[in-house]
């Protein structure tokens, strides 16, 4: 019969060989999960990773710092996404399965678009508010086919410029000018052209737009997923004995 013994590793020693046992589980904790790895799955994205967790442990998923799903499997599934994401995975108590953790998380780089401008019954008194365009990649000339957003010039009819309200100067003469601002979700790193159009009640745009152009800063996105969801590949070449890796140029989303 194999005898054990503890180890100062926090081990068993059983038969001569060791089987890691990780401390008690007393709130969230992440360093002894590895191998995050995300692969198309039909329409969706499987998310699976490796544990030294005891079997039965709970793991939660964060996906852009936000907790999307909570599991006693090494695996789950999310929506196929349109942009980056960033995955962290962690091990909790049972009695803390549906707790956020958010606030505790590394900061996860947001890259994303902010739009100030001003606008206002001084460009026309039948404004309705504004359309908002992008590029379709970083670089890439505005796409005026694509209304990424709308931004209402007036919320619940109240009207706080023009002529005789609010301060003067900006909006032209005797008339003051609104405010507006617009956040895009998470883009890809890299120099972003933008354009905004007016639009009247009748949801005709202005000829004229303002244009200009954002830098969004931070790393690289990542390589491009496959057709199965993969974003790196081996080769093993057994007579040179040589192991070659391959993947995809960064996606532009």
């Amino acid at each position: 019969m194999p005898s054990y013994s503890e180890t100062g590793s926090g081990g068993v020693r059983l038969g001569g060989t060791t089987i890691f046992v990780p401390p008690p589980l007393t709130t969230f904790r992440t360093e002894y999960i590895r191998q995050i790895l995300a692969i198309l799955d039909g329409g969706d994205l499987r998310v699976s990773w490796v544990s030294l967790e005891l079997p039965g442990t709970w793991y939660q998923l964060y996906v852009n710092g936000q907790l999307t799903h909570w599991t006693q499997h090494l695996y789950t599934h999310i929506s196929y996404p349109t942009t980056s994401e960033i995955f962290v995975v962690g091990a909790v108590p049972a009695v803390m399965a549906a707790t956020d953790f958010s606030a505790s998380l590394p900061p996860t780089p947001q890259r994303r678009i902010e739009l100030t401008w001003l606008g206002g019954r001084y460009l026309a008194l039948d404004i309705a508010g504004f359309n908002v365009y992008l590029g379709d990649a970083p670089g890439g000339a505005v796409d005026y086919t694509r209304i990424v957003a709308t931004v209402p010039a007036y919320s619940g009819h109240q009207i706080l410029d023009g002529y005789g309200e609010g301060g003067y100067g900006e909006g032209g003469y005797g008339t003051s000018a609104t405010t507006y601002e617009w956040i895009s979700d998470p883009v890809a790193a890299g120099t972003w052209n933008v354009a905004v159009k007016s639009i009247d009640l009748l949801g005709n745009e202005s000829s004229s737009a303002l244009t200009g152009s954002v830098v969004i800063g931070g790393p690289p996105e990542p390589p491009a997923r496959d057709t199965g969801g993969s974003r790196l590949h081996y080769t093993y070449n057994a007579s040179t004995q040589q192991v070659t890796l391959n993947w995809l140029a960064s996606p532009s989303f």
